[in-house]
């Protein structure tokens, strides 16, 4: 995997948004000329359930986009899902990575950590826990180089560790707070990490990933 060539690559959660159609999309563009219509202004493309179902040939339209387009692939739990994004990742054009999702509460940190690295082996990774991690999960996370996602449910304390940092942001999220976000992303950037900076929401406010674009640019 190559060094990023954004010191944070800033995206939404998904570019399959219907609720931007019309606003941010012309209303006559096609779903799957999204990708390359998004891809002009962020260099992060989110890959969620919705991309994966609605773009049969994703990896032939990525191949289309930017060359530093950094894709960064949303896996649950369930085997079957990892299996098949393994074989997306597999697939696409463009360098990326995973982020794991996980209630740490309901797994073992151990075992889990152990079979994920397994399986996406040569993959930068970030786990995103849908609580804050017990100290075990910390500790185990820690041991094997893998980060954990700073979100509303867990915390910044993961972003310094393993090659992948994520930010997750709700997509009505304050300048101040992009910019205490940003200032966090920047202090944990090197050239050989990947730092990427997520705006959710549905659709994602798309002020707000423009505002965080520009906060980025002059810091």
């Amino acid at each position: 995997m190559t060094g990023q060539t954004h010191r944070i690559l800033i995206g939404s959660f998904g570019w399959q948004h219907e609720g931007w159609q019309g606003s941010y999309y012309p209303d006559d563009l096609p779903p799957e000329w999204r990708l390359g219509y998004y891809s002009n202004e962020f260099p992060l493309a989110v890959v969620t359930d919705r991309e994966r179902a609605l773009e049969a040939e994703l990896p032939e339209e990525m191949a289309e986009c930017r060359e530093d387009l950094w894709a960064l692939v949303v896996v649950s739990a369930p085997e079957a899902e990892q299996a098949a994004s393994l074989d997306l990742l597999s697939q696409l054009p463009r360098a990326g990575g995973v982020l794991l999702q996980v209630d740490p509460a309901q797994a073992d940190p151990a075992t889990w950590l152990a079979q994920a690295e397994a399986r996406f082996d040569g993959w930068p990774l970030c786990v995103d826990p849908v609580s804050s991690p017990s100290e075990a999960w910390r500790a185990a996370l820690r041991a094997r180089r893998i980060g954990w996602s700073w979100n509303p449910d867990s915390d910044a304390d993961g972003l310094s560790i393993g090659p992948l940092a994520v930010i997750r942001m709700g997509g009505e999220s304050t300048p101040r707070q992009l910019r205490d976000s940003i200032e966090a992303g920047l202090a944990v950037s090197r050239p050989e990490r990947h730092v990427a900076l997520v705006i959710e929401g549905e659709p994602p406010n798309m002020e707000t990933l423009r505002q965080a674009k520009l906060i980025e640019e002059l810091m």
